[in-house]
């Protein structure tokens, strides 16, 4: 994973490479705050925690950094046998009974 300069500088990066300032907007991407870190970052002062969790934040959002893969529903997962359903699971109500006042 980058450090978070590196982070900072890539978002700094994308929004120079914006045409159009509205989709900067329309993203939420405060782009003066950012500026503003990463001069200070590189100064070598060092981030607090709240803002190195909105660097990465941000920085997922922009760059779809997957969090997580789910292999099942994305198929790499093997189905496995099929298993016949027990009797007793058989005659279980559709839905829960209702509640009495």
């Amino acid at each position: 994973m980058p450090s978070e300069l590196d982070m900072l500088r890539a978002i700094v990066q994308w929004c120079d490479e914006r045409e159009d300032p509205d989709e900067i907007e329309v993203r939420r991407v405060p782009e003066r705050q950012f500026r503003d870190m990463r001069a200070k970052a590189e100064d070598g002062h060092s981030l607090s925690e709240k803002q190195c969790e909105w660097v990465r934040g941000v920085h997922a959002r922009l760059f779809d950094v997957p969090t997580y893969e789910n292999a099942w529903s994305s198929g790499k997962v093997p189905e496995g046998r099929k298993v016949e359903t027990p009797e007793v699971l058989k005659n279980l109500p559709k839905k829960p009974p209702s509640r009495r006042a």
